[in-house]
């Protein structure tokens, strides 16, 4: 049975979110909604991904932390 994550991540700009959601397709998890919304002056991205059961939530962050990490370095 598939699980479904809701990942918040705040953006520095589009590219970011465009950069997560690749980031997103190679773990060939389902992206089933993809969001930018501006709150308090911040571009945040909000993402439902849908992974088989043997998929960790740790599995799909730790590439999302990666990410940030090299982004802000």
């Amino acid at each position: 049975m598939p699980d479904h994550l809701l990942i918040e991540m705040m953006c520095e700009d589009y590219e970011v979110f465009l950069e997560m959601a690749h980031v997103l397709k190679g773990l060939e998890v389902s992206i089933l909604k993809g969001v930018l919304e501006h709150r308090s002056d911040k571009l945040w991205a909000r993402v439902v991904v849908e992974a088989s059961g043997g998929f960790s939530q740790t599995q799909i962050l730790c590439p999302l932390m990666h990410l940030l990490h090299r982004r802000f370095s």
